[in-house]
Parts: structure tokens; sequence; C-alpha cells
């Protein structure tokens, strides 16, 4: 087992371990019509995770012909952006109606009941983080950990819940992705050609020795903790950047203290996003 489990840049992976959702303002993962200065918000499970099969864009190609042969071809990107088809074991109402921009029935605190093929669908936009188990496969850092894909800027769709039948059959609960691109890093850093090479994109993936999340808190000029919505893994890795909606985001300095994240009071209304790696 490697000493550290940081940096890592290649590895092999497997199996569906984790989804996590969250209303997505621009591409970060915060609601920002129901956070206010002093409030923060984290990522929500979905149970069940089974499938994401994620389709990219394939390439254009033109080919050049001339003197009766081929001179040449050129590759264009594709024309579309991401897709992706999700499947659970678990119908979550709560993800359902994040996906539809819909409310469960609570019909006299007796049954939640969903709503299936609502006529206004609004399609709010939604931060998606996949997580399955990986194995750093890099020179002086093997170890186990996890690989984590995240498309900030979503929509979806229900697609139902597979077939009825007689016999031994399962209900697996689908739903229909699409992604959007962003310009910033998910917890709020500009992309730019000099440091990325490029100024926008659909997603992101890397390596975690613990399963990550996201964290948000609206500064209100006074707190300088918070306790963030899962327990920090023992590795204390915490990453933290804030910044005012819209703008490039800033480093921000953190510690631990007691499972909080504390760090110096920012300007009331600023965005701190924190990732760290979460116990379970």
């Amino acid at each position: 087992m490697a000493t550290t489990l940081t940096n890592i840049s290649q590895w092999i992976s497997g199996g569906a371990t984790k989804l996590q959702y969250a209303i997505s303002s621009s591409g970060r993962p915060y609601d920002a019509s129901a956070l206010t200065a002093g409030n923060d918000s984290g990522m929500t499970d979905v149970d069940g995770f089974r499938v994401a099969s994620v389709s990219f864009p394939e390439a254009r190609t033109l080919q050049i012909e001339g003197d009766d042969g081929v001179r040449g071809s050129i590759i264009f990107a594709g024309n579309t952006t991401p897709t992706f088809t999700l499947a659970f074991s678990d119908l979550t109402m709560a993800f359902m109606d994040a996906i539809q921009g819909t409310s469960a029935d609570d019909a006299q605190s007796v049954y939640d009941i969903g709503i299936l093929d609502p006529a206004n669908l609004s399609f709010p936009d939604l931060f998606i983080m996949m997580t399955r188990r990986a194995v750093s496969t890099e020179a002086g850092e093997e170890g186990n950990g996890y690989e984590t894909v995240v498309f900030p800027l979503c929509t979806g769709i229900f697609t139902g819940m597979g077939d009825f039948n007689t016999g031994d059959n399962a209900g697996e609960y689908g739903f229909q992705i699409t992604v959007n691109r962003v310009s910033q890093l998910p917890f709020g850093e500009t992309l730019t050609t000099a440091n990325h090479g490029t100024t926008e994109a659909s997603g992101f993936i890397f390596w975690s020795q613990y399963i990550p999340t996201f964290d948000v808190f609206i500064q209100d000029n006074s707190t300088t903790a918070w306790t963030p919505n899962n327990t920090i893994a023992a590795n204390s890795q915490v990453i933290a950047f804030d910044g005012a909606s819209g703008a490039s985001a800033a480093t921000l300095a953190v510690t631990l203290s007691s499972g909080d994240i504390t760090f110096t009071a920012q300007t009331s209304g600023n965005i701190t996003t924190a990732m760290y790696e979460r116990v379970g």
C-alpha cells in the first residue's frame, strides 16, 4: 500500500459504488434559490446505483479526395454533448423529483405518491457525481481507492421502471441524462487555456483514496467554522475555494478541528465550496 494516495493519474476501476447529486447553479453543487448567508448544503446519495452507461460523441471525419485517391482526412470534434443512461435498483422519489422539477404527494402522511410523466417538465439543472472502486497502478503509489466522474451541469428525464413480468424478474429504474459544458471546475476555479488547455468541459474525472463529496457554505462575514454534511475520512484531505457567484474562485485556506472545517470569515454572500473525502 502506498504511503501517500494523492495526485494519482493512473488506475484501473470497476463496479458502481455511489451516485450523489445536488441542484446545479452554473455548474456548482448548490441551490442558489434556497441558500442564504450562513447556510450550507451537501450532496445527496441515491440508493441502489447499478449502471451508468456514459457515451461521448463520436468524432466527425472529412475525407479529402483528389488525383483519383484520398489526399488525406480531417477530424472534427463531435457536434453533440455527452449523454448517458442511469439505472438503479431502488426508486428514490427525491431524485426523480429533482430530475423532473416535481414533488411527490404526501397523501395525508400515509402514502408518498410520485408523479409519472408530468405534463410540464421543467428540466432543472443537476450536479451529478458517480464513484466506483479503483486501484492505483501508478509506480510507487499502488493502492486501493475510488474513481469519480463529475458532470456539473446535467438535465434528465425518468425513463421508467422496467418490465412487469411473471416469474423471477427485478425492476430497474432508469433515467436518461444529457450533459452541458461548463467553464469552471466543480469548486469554482475558472478553466483557462493556459492552465487546462481548454475553456470549457462537459465533466471531470479523478482518483481518491476514499469516496469524495462536495459541501457548499454561503459566507456571512462572521462564521469561521462549519460542520460538513459527512464525516471527513481519516486522511483529512480537504480543498476549498471561495468567491462570489460567477467570479473566479480563490483558494481558501482551511483546517480541521473536531470534525469541523475552519477558516477565516469571508465576504458575506461568497460561495465557499469544499471537496473532501468522506466516510461511507
